[in-house]
């Protein structure tokens, strides 16, 4: 089964091709100029080099949000219309989610962080269990110190990357004398087509009248084990 995934949601574009659980394509591209223009290249090339062709593919794994409203505009009108001239279900995959999957190390916290600008940040707790990614709090939208003081300090933190957004986390944990570790990542395609395809064998495909790109409010701290 050959499963698109796409990640538009930051300054990355990123797309990958699975096939199962063979990765068949793995493409980041920063973006520079028309996202749409590049968008339809990039895609095009893929399955150029892949010699497939869009009826190909069973599923088109989107990474919904939260992060650049524009580029989860652009990225979730595009699938859309893959989707509606080709009748392939499109499956929603968060974006914290999809990051969080990166990192397979079992018995860690996992906290992946998206910049929301002005001094805000996107962000949710994970767990390994068994091998797969557990959210174990609400999707937040909060503001950056807030969020590290409730953090354990063996936390692993990811932060999509961003240099400007790495100079402002650097600066805040030196104050506040944060030791927990943190990997630098960038979307990825594979990871969101990886997802995207779980869901789909669940059957969790996405309805196309109300398919919108997840917009999170800011919400007080709390995890699923304080509920």
């Amino acid at each position: 089964m050959k499963v698109l995934g796409l990640d538009s949601s930051s300054s990355v574009l990123a797309l990958g091709i699975i096939e199962d659980n063979q990765v068949r394509a793995d493409v980041k591209v920063k973006l520079e100029g028309n996202l749409s223009e590049v968008l339809v290249d990039v895609f095009n090339q893929a399955l150029k080099d892949l010699n497939l062709k869009v009826v190909d593919l069973q599923a088109l794994a989107y990474s919904v949000g939260p992060g650049s409203f524009t580029g989860l505009r652009v990225g979730l009108s595009f699938v859309k219309g893959l989707s509606f001239s080709t009748g392939i279900p499109i499956v929603a995959v968060p974006t914290l989610d999809a990051l969080a999957s990166q990192v397979n190390l079992a018995n860690t916290l996992v906290v992946p962080i998206i910049d929301a600008k002005k001094k805000l940040v996107y962000s949710a707790l994970y767990t390994n269990q068994n091998g797969s990614i557990q959210k174990i709090s609400e999707y937040m939208l909060l503001p950056l110190n807030k969020m590290v003081e409730k953090i354990p300090a063996d936390a692993l933190f990811i932060l999509l990357e961003d240099e400007n957004f790495r100079l402002t986390w650097n600066k805040l944990t030196d104050e506040k004398n944060i030791l927990a570790k943190v990997i630098p990542l960038s979307p990825s395609g594979v990871a969101v087509a990886k997802l995207g395809l779980e869901k789909f064998r669940k059957q969790q495909v996405a309805d196309l009248s109300n398919l919108e790109p997840l917009y999170i409010s800011p919400v007080a701290f709390k995890t699923k084990k304080d509920a």
